[in-house]
């Protein structure tokens, strides 16, 4: 499969990885009631073992929020957060304080994670006109090459490209940071191309 991230595929789909990061935002914005900064999204063709690298590093502990995402494009989103930033925003919506996450810390992760795939994913599937659905989340705490090895092995075998885009964000008055990360298979990453090619004057 011969596939090009051109400079126009390139900067349309880091435009619309924007409004939806932008969506995502406001969303946590207002979930957690103080501002919220994002970075630029960065979009890369990579092959599945370059992934975890692009990620972070593979021994960095992360608390991630995994949701899958179906229909015509298959991918996953992670939600990754420091320990200390998954801590602060669960603790934030749950109106208490521990040292530990339980298990109404993660429902609240959770329940984040979907609002913020759902801001992304709406975005994306409006653009490209591609069904896109996204399943109940699950959240996980581990270090990034555990956590990867597992759902890269779902995507595709090594030496295959997938399509990442990544969307850091930071709660300034909270010193929360995070992380978005849309990953999507070969087929899919085939099909988003096409699709931003189809539906984007040249």
């Amino acid at each position: 499969m011969n596939k090009d991230l051109s400079a126009f595929s390139r900067d349309s789909l880091k435009e619309v990885m924007n409004i939806g990061a932008g969506n995502a935002a406001t969303a946590l914005s207002q979930m957690t009631g103080t501002p919220v900064d994002i970075t630029t999204p960065r979009l890369e063709l990579l092959k599945v073992e370059d992934v975890t690298e692009f990620t972070g590093k593979p021994d960095t502990i992360m608390s991630v929020v995994l949701v899958k995402v179906l229909g015509d494009a298959p991918g996953v989103m992670m939600m990754m957060f420091p320990k200390e930033s998954a801590l602060k925003i669960a603790h934030l919506l749950m109106r208490q304080s521990h040292t530990m996450l339980d298990e109404m810390d993660r429902t609240a992760l959770r329940e984040v994670g979907n609002v913020l795939a759902g801001c992304c994913l709406t975005a994306l599937s409006n653009f490209l006109k591609l069904n896109m659905i996204q399943s109940v989340p699950n959240t996980a705490t581990d270090m990034v090459g555990a956590l990867l090895s597992n759902v890269l092995a779902d995507l595709g075998q090594a030496n295959q490209e997938v399509l990442i885009s990544e969307v850091h964000f930071h709660i300034p008055t909270l010193d929360i940071n995070g992380g978005l990360f849309f990953i999507f298979d070969p087929k899919s990453t085939e099909k988003i191309l096409k699709a931003t090619e189809q539906y984007l004057p040249q």
